[in-house]
């Protein structure tokens, strides 16, 4: 009897490590979970390989006003079978700046197998026919010939009278520079403009504007002498036009 009280008082000794068995078993969960999940990504990265969604799918162009798709598609030297995740954005942004037009480009991945491109243009502030070639002259002065492949409105401002000679010397470049310092309400006036060369200076011009008055000017000082058209033409008396020399006045001179 005494030695069935003893055999009752005796306790089941812990396994030894038990503890840290039951520590590892979360971490062999994970393992296998990891694994498993490594196994679905091998497949499905294969599958992805073998489908036309690896490759480049359509090339968003924004911002383009002047320029057209075609023009800076032709700039970027993409494989079609290079795997879309290998094609170098930087290369796409260095491409498209190479086109004279192009001021900015940000390019980005879109979606699965798209890139975005936007594009920030140079303006046109004028154009000009020059012995029946049309030119494209930036707001910095900077001047394209037609066949660059611009689609600028040209219906605006026309600059005519300039011959090639005179374009290689600079009028041109020089005279919208100094157009592009004349207040834009000032500009908005303005709905002809021809070389109008005299005495020597190759950098006088003819403005004809809406309100019916033309203005001679040169374009050494015309965008501080054409500010000052408002205030020097409410001199005149109303519903009266005329020619205002701002080359060597300012003089108006009535129309009879």
């Amino acid at each position: 009897m005494p030695h069935q009280e003893k055999s009752r008082k005796v306790k089941v000794a812990p396994l030894p490590h038990e503890k840290a068995l039951l520590e590892e078993r979360p971490r062999v969960r994970f393992k296998r979970a990891f694994f498993s999940f490594f196994v679905v990504m091998v497949i499905l990265s294969a599958v992805y390989m073998t489908t036309p969604l690896s490759r480049l799918g359509v090339v968003y162009f924004d911002g383009l006003n002047m320029l057209t798709r075609s023009d800076l598609i032709s700039l970027i030297d993409i494989n079609a079978d290079e795997l879309f995740l290998s094609i170098r954005l930087s290369d796409i942004r260095t491409s498209v700046e190479e086109h004279p037009m192009v001021k900015q480009v940000n390019v980005a991945r879109s979606w699965i197998n798209r890139i975005r491109i936007e594009v920030t243009e140079y303006e046109v502030a004028a154009c000009a026919l020059i012995e029946g070639e049309m030119f494209h002259i930036l707001t910095d002065g900077v001047i394209f010939h037609e066949n660059i492949g611009m689609r600028a409105n040209c219906n605006k401002i026309m600059i005519h009278g300039v011959t090639q000679d005179e374009l290689e010397e600079g009028v041109l470049s020089l005279f919208v520079r100094q157009l592009m310092r004349v207040d834009q309400e000032i500009r908005d006036l303005i709905q002809l403009i021809e070389h109008d060369p005299l005495y020597g200076d190759i950098h006088r011009f003819s403005l004809s504007l809406i309100d019916g008055n033309t203005v001679k000017t040169t374009s050494h000082t015309m965008a501080d002498q054409l500010n000052l058209y408002l205030i020097i033409i409410a001199n005149v008396e109303p519903e009266r036009t005329g020619i205002l020399h701002l080359d060597v006045g300012p003089v108006f001179e009535l129309h009879e």
